[in-house]
């Protein structure tokens, strides 16, 4: 009695579980999200600020509107005092989300190498990406990475980052990030289903909602048979 429940182990929390999956105890345990936190990639990349912008609107629901964090181009995080200063003219480290590919951003390539980061030579350049949380008192500062060598990597990291967040019990504009590293990959190339006999009848609402859930569990495929041509976005 008393109090919420403790959060569920990552372990429970993430599905499908990662390939991969390395708690980080050290420095606290965990990282704090709050205002004077950004959310850092390559603001040019439709999809990347397409998952960026997921990341932002699940943390403003997350938090009941109450924690919006800006999205900023990766050359503008990190120490030094010509970059985002995170919202306070003291600050000497960024407090970022930083989503990209670290072999074609030298900054980004330079911000995860502080922090000891890099994508394995062979993980899967389809599908696989790496999550990393900088945990609340790392040497380099407070950060979260999730990077991956194409785009739908980057996007199902995002994913995971969000699965991660839903475990935290902060309140207000506050969420906590458990300390991990993650290094994951899918077992099969093709996730989904295929939807035959629709005839001349366009995908319901329903559909496009459990095509939502479906990119939350990282399927990636949907085949819909239809009769005739059937107008749809």
């Amino acid at each position: 009695s008393g109090g919420a429940p403790p959060p569920p182990p990552l372990s429970e929390a993430l599905w499908p579980l990662p390939q991969q999956l390395t708690p980080k105890p050290e420095y606290g345990g965990y990282s704090l999200l709050y205002s004077d936190w950004v959310i850092a990639t390559d603001t040019t990349n439709y999809n990347d600020t397409f998952a960026a912008s997921e990341l932002r609107d699940f943390l403003l629901a997350k938090t009941n509107g109450s924690l919006l964090l800006p999205m900023v181009p990766l050359r503008s995080v990190g120490v030094g005092t010509g970059g985002f200063r995170c919202g306070s003219p003291n600050a000497t480290v960024c407090k970022y989300i930083a989503i990209g590919d670290p072999a074609k951003d030298a900054n980004l390539w330079a911000l995860a190498s502080a922090h000891n980061l890099s994508v394995p030579n062979d993980l899967d350049p389809d599908e696989g990406y790496v999550l990393d949380v900088a945990n609340q008192l790392h040497p380099q500062g407070n950060a979260v990475f999730v990077l991956a060598p194409s785009a739908a990597g980057r996007y199902f990291g995002v994913q995971t980052l969000m699965q991660m967040l839903n475990t935290s019990t902060a309140g207000g504009p506050t969420l906590q990030v458990p300390g991990a590293r993650i290094i994951d990959w899918p077992d099969m190339k093709i996730r989904g289903f295929l939807m035959s006999g629709l005839g001349e009848k366009a995908p319901s609402p329903f559909f496009y909602a459990d095509a939502e859930l479906m990119t939350r569990s990282k399927m990636n495929f949907a085949f819909l048979e239809f009769m005739a041509n059937v107008p749809y976005s």
